[in-house]
């Protein structure tokens, strides 16, 4: 183990020390063009980073690098294209990243190992990591620098490679929605359910501070994330009727007429979230933040936890805010530990 451990460290350090032999490699950024100038540069960062250091293992189109000598089909390293660990939940990449990788991945044992890569400042780990998950046939979230320093305080102690039994029960776990779940809205109350389907859940009126969706729980768990998607929504001057589309806004217009507007974007333009055991009484702020994009997603310690109220903070003088597709998460089982939270 510790000299394949060894020969994992010298390859890496020698693509570092020599980046003129990987130039011109690594995969494409398919679909880039939807992401913001933001979120393009830490693309284009994070795909510098992999055709500098990682492509060497993984191989310039994602799917691993062949082993030289080896049988046909032997590679040096897991397939990343197309990977639903690396499209997963953002913790398996960050987490194997920094503590690295060892034993084997989907019943292949490798010859050499994932390097821990923890020296590495949060940028470049997320950098390198919103890549990989968006390239090679990948499409997933992007990961914030704060994310990897989230995850980088809370594993700081590890000394010791991941496995992937290991690390994917240290993964936060999805809340498995059912009919016990209540949902309720300071705002179009009636179809806050909604928030959990494809169909949004909208204010209506353009976001103002106060406004609050709220999610309870059958049983308490130990909630570490909460995810939801926001759908562009124009504003309503009626409450929303249960079961009625939600307005996206636009449609055709008459012929020969200029084009509508397309209706605003619907993400929380600042957000609190609080949790409770009895829906009365709520705890400090688990987290606070800002939305910027379709998708937000909201990490936080473990805490445990009946009822989770989302708060909007902001205002916009536009702009409803919207929720589709809401996950909650708990927390993942700390290595050593078996059976039933």
């Amino acid at each position: 183990q510790e000299s394949s451990r060894a020969r994992g460290v010298q390859l890496v350090a020698g693509t570092i020390l020599n980046p003129s032999a990987s130039a011109g490699r690594g995969g494409g950024l398919g679909g880039v063009a939807a992401y913001t100038p933001a979120e393009q540069s830490v693309l284009e960062k994070g795909q510098a980073i992999y055709k500098e250091v990682c492509f060497s293992c993984h191989g310039e189109d994602g799917r691993g690098e062949a082993m030289p000598g080896a049988p046909a089909g032997t590679t040096r390293a897991p397939a990343l294209a197309a990977s639903p660990r690396v499209a997963g939940h953002q913790e398996y990449v960050i987490k194997t990243l920094l503590h690295g990788l060892t034993g084997p991945v989907n019943g292949t044992t490798y010859a050499e190992v994932m390097v821990p890569m923890g020296q590495s400042p949060d940028d470049w780990v997320a950098a390198v990591s919103s890549y990989i998950r968006n390239a090679f046939g990948n499409r997933a979230a992007l990961i914030a620098a704060a994310d990897v320093a989230r995850v980088r305080a809370a594993t700081g102690a590890r000394k010791a490679l991941w496995t992937t039994a290991e690390l994917e029960a240290s993964l936060p776990r999805l809340v498995v929605v059912d009919p016990g779940w209540k949902l309720s809205a300071s705002h179009n109350n009636p179809t806050a359910a909604d928030a959990l389907t494809i169909r949004p859940w909208s204010t209506g009126r353009p976001q103002q501070a106060g406004m609050w969706l709220q999610v309870e729980l059958p049983q308490a768990v130990a909630l570490t994330e909460v995810e939801f998607q926001s759908s562009p929504v124009a504003p309503q001057d009626q409450p929303a009727v249960p079961g009625a589309p939600t307005r996206s806004g636009g449609g055709r217009g008459l012929p020969g007429a200029p084009a509508p507007a397309p209706p605003p974007q619907a993400f929380p333009r600042g957000y609190r979230v609080q949790v409770s055991m009895d829906g009365t009484t709520w705890s400090k702020p688990v987290a606070e933040g800002t939305g910027s994009g379709r998708r937000t997603d909201i990490s936080f310690a473990p805490v445990r936890a009946k009822f989770v109220r989302i708060t909007q903070t902001a205002t916009d003088t536009e702009a409803p805010w919207s929720v589709e597709r809401l996950r909650l998460y708990e927390a993942g089982r700390p290595p050593g530990v078996s059976g039933p939270r």
